[in-house]
């Protein structure tokens, strides 16, 4: 069978973003192998989708059905007037 992975890297050197290997984030380090995570799907994995819930200050990301990461908003509303 086939194996569908996730990856959350920085795009500058590889090293991980997110702790998405481990359960604990609080006191662990990050490794190597938090840079992917196994997606339980069938056949080849879809598209990550971002999902922004209501009142939250995380982003969702799913692939498929199956939530494989959340990151912070760190988006701020910006408005444009023009002179």
């Amino acid at each position: 069978g086939t194996t569908g992975r996730f990856y959350q890297l920085d795009v500058s050197d590889g090293q991980p973003v997110g702790f998405l290997s481990q359960a604990d984030s609080t006191t662990s380090q990050l490794t190597k192998d938090d840079r992917s995570k196994v997606v339980t799907t069938h056949g080849i994995p879809g598209s990550a989708a971002l999902v922004f819930p209501k009142g939250s200050d995380e982003v969702k990301i799913y692939v498929g059905q199956q939530e494989v990461s959340a990151v912070s908003q760190k988006l701020n509303r910006l408005m444009w007037f023009g002179n």
